[in-house]
């Protein structure tokens, strides 16, 4: 009589099903997914990048380092995620009614993002740029192609037909936000400026 050697025993489908969930982890928290991008984009605007560390947004978010890990392994990875949540924030333009009015409000508001909540943002995020070729890439793509499609929209409106509609008019606001907000030694408020653009963008 042949002697069959016992095999391991089958594996039940609950074991299967609780093995197959081991492999995989704990399901991901879309609460804990936006307190970390949130406190990433947080720490971007009062701190900047090169000095936004993955310890620092771990604790800002309530989180531990390896919850992070397991989302985005890398720093770079974690800062183009919440910048694409950035992107998704710039809304379309408001409509008033008045033409001038919008363009003043998406300028101001522009100004105000732009800005973020201290003067480490701007001077940080450029760095970033420089030196990290993924997230330029992002920034370009999702947060200024955001904005000047928002600004062509308004200056399509605001400029009637009177005056081009070229990408060069389109570009105007931005650059000078940017000018102004990092190179000035005394910027102008926000919505003082956002007019002063304004002005200039409907001449002919």
């Amino acid at each position: 009589m042949a002697n069959h050697a016992k095999g391991p025993d089958p594996i039940t489908s609950g074991e299967s099903n609780d093995l197959v969930r081991a492999r995989r982890g704990r399901p991901r928290s879309p609460d804990r997914d936006s307190a970390i991008l949130n406190a990433t984009l947080e720490l971007l605007e009062t701190v900047g990048y090169d000095q936004t560390r993955l310890q620092d947004i771990a604790q800002l978010a309530g989180v531990g380092l390896g919850t992070i890990y397991r989302r985005w392994p890398t720093k770079q990875e974690l800062v183009i995620a919440a910048i694409r949540l950035a992107g998704n924030t710039i809304t379309t333009a408001p409509s008033t009614g008045d033409p001038r009015q919008d363009l003043v409000a998406v300028i101001d508001e522009t100004a105000r993002q732009m800005r973020g909540t201290s003067d480490a943002f701007l001077p940080g995020l450029l760095a970033a740029i420089q030196t990290e070729p993924e997230i330029a890439a992002v920034v370009r793509t999702e947060v200024i192609g955001a904005i000047r499609s928002r600004f062509q929209q308004v200056l399509e409106d605001a400029l009637g037909e009177q005056l081009p509609h070229d990408d060069l008019r389109v570009d105007i606001a931005p650059a000078l936000l940017f000018y102004k907000l990092l190179l000035d030694a005394a910027p102008e408020p926000p919505d003082r400026l956002a007019r002063r653009i304004a002005d200039f963008l409907q001449r002919p």
